[in-house]
Order: structure tokens, then sequence, then C-alpha cells
């Protein structure tokens, strides 16, 4: 069974609009928690789920049964830094595949972006991907293992970047205001 339920499904929808794990797993193994001065446990690219939804239904075969609250592409897991003044910041994403396998579902992506840091992380992704959704008990990360087919009409679409706290279980997509 998923860890989400319909209502909260739902709720999340509404409450974020544009604050919609897959990792890109450094040398922690999972349980481990690097010593860090913020308290994010991804940052990467977030889009609106309902807006993505839409954009991935023409190509969809099935969604599974968990599908991802925040759906985003991780840019770092668990990083040692992360700089909240590139939150915000417009990457636009071309969907170039799509994968189902029964136990998750995504897209393979290409990333575009203004920014030289936003972009240098970006190429340090190996497999860019978004995980959909999922089969109960799988993790979204097996996403990037997919056999992604190529799109016969790839598009393209803006997210944004931003990090995800799990202490307070939601995703910041603006840098922080100096009073």
């Amino acid at each position: 069974m998923c860890s989400i339920s319909p209502d909260e499904r739902a709720s999340v929808a509404e409450e974020a609009t544009i604050e919609s794990g897959s990792a890109n797993s450094g040398t922690l193994e999972r349980g481990d928690e690097a010593p860090r001065s913020h308290p994010y446990r991804y940052i990467g690219c977030f889009f609106d789920s309902t807006e993505l939804g839409a954009l991935v239904a023409d190509v969809r075969t099935a969604a599974l049964e968990c599908p991802t609250r925040f759906p985003h592409v991780t840019y770092a897991y668990r990083p040692e830094q992360v700089d909240e003044l590139l939150f915000g910041i417009p990457v636009e994403v071309t969907a170039i595949g799509y994968g189902n396998d029964g136990r998750t579902e995504g897209l393979r992506i290409e990333l575009s972006c203004t920014d030289s840091t936003v972009t240098q992380m970006a190429r340090k992704i190996a497999t860019p991907h978004i995980t959909l959704s999922t089969a109960a008990g799988v993790e979204p990360v097996e996403t990037r293992n997919l056999d992604f087919q190529p799109l016969e009409q790839p598009f393209t679409f803006v997210g944004l970047f931003g990090g995800y706290r799990k202490d307070e279980d939601r995703v910041v997509l603006q840098p922080p205001t100096s009073d």
C-alpha cells in the first residue's frame, strides 16, 4: 500500500501548484545522515503534478499505484551544500522517453537552463528522469533503470529549481528573503 491516501493526494495536488525520490545517491547508504547545515533531503527541478499529469496523458500506458507526490528531477540527494539563492530559477525540460515496467513509471528527459550553476549540476546527473509513479514498496530511485522508449513527439515544459524539506514535508521554490 502507498504511504499517501487518495485524499492526501488530492490535497497535495491543490497545495503544490508548482510545488510538485529518485536520487543520485552518492557514498551514503540508505538511512545514513550526512552532517550538513541545511534542512534539505534533496534539491532539483520540481513540477506541478496536475500539469505534468496532463502533459503525459498521451504517452502514459498506465499509472501505477503510488503517484509521486512532488514530481521532480533530483540534482543532488542529501547534498552537503545548498545554495538557496538558486531556488526559483526556471529549468526547461524536454521529455524524450517513457518507461513503465510495472514497478516504476517515468520520463527520460533532457535539461536546459540559462543559469550556469544549475546547468553544471544537471550535467552530473547520470540518467536524467522524472518518476511519475511506482508500485507499492518500490523506491522511486529505481526509475533510472527503466528501459525508456523514445517518444515519437518529445515535449517541452518548465519546472523550478528548489529543495525538498523532509522535516516539513514540503518543497521550497523561493530563495530566502532578507529582512
